[in-house]
């Protein structure tokens, strides 16, 4: 139930932040790490900027 909950809040847009033992204070959406106090940002599949209206990036 809980990772169903957080991929969820994910797609909201919601993240979660937290103290990890190995690295630090840590950024997480949908489960995925975002940024850590220790390691910084993350490599992640997509923008965190959010999109506005219907304005979508083009490629």
């Amino acid at each position: 139930m809980a990772k169903e909950l957080t991929h969820l809040l994910g797609q909201l847009g919601v993240g979660e932040l937290m103290p990890y033992e190995d690295s630090g204070w840590t950024l997480t959406r949908s489960g995925v790490r975002l940024w850590s106090e220790r390691e910084g940002v993350a490599k992640v599949p997509y923008k965190l900027r959010p999109r506005i209206g219907s304005q979508r990036d083009r490629h």
